[in-house]
């Protein structure tokens, strides 16, 4: 069976990383978080949130390590989690962290790579 092209501006890496989500006066956590890409994440939680919630995205990478933060929105409800797509990440260094974890988590660097070159930090290149 033939498989349709990858449609996904920016590559998912399927790794688990703490998440902080706040949103609507509340503040959600998983350790389940997965399918990190420089777009979004799925947060794999029994909490809900709407499709349409912004919220604020803290990733913790461990103890002393420094925390990627980043706005998003809620874009899908599943019945055991949600994804975010970032609408902006907050400061260089959460867009330089969440570029190298993605980057030395990928199979494939080359297109990784490719990805970074053509967008301007998480929008596409005019």
């Amino acid at each position: 069976m033939d498989q349709a092209p990858n449609q996904r501006e920016f590559t998912r890496v399927h790794l688990q990383v703490q998440t902080e989500v706040s949103a609507l006066g509340r503040v959600i956590h998983s350790s389940l978080s997965q399918d990190l890409s420089m777009k979004g994440m799925l947060v794999r939680t029994d909490e809900r949130l709407p499709a349409g919630t912004p919220c604020i995205v803290r990733l913790t990478l461990g103890e002393g390590l420094p925390e990627i933060r980043a706005e998003g929105t809620v874009v899908r409800d599943y019945e055991d989690g949600f994804a975010i797509q970032f609408t902006c990440l907050l400061g260089v260094e959460s867009y330089e962290h969440l570029r190298n974890l993605v980057l030395y988590n990928a199979v494939d660097t080359e297109r990784i790579e490719q990805e970074f070159h053509d967008h301007l930090g998480i929008r596409k290149k005019a």
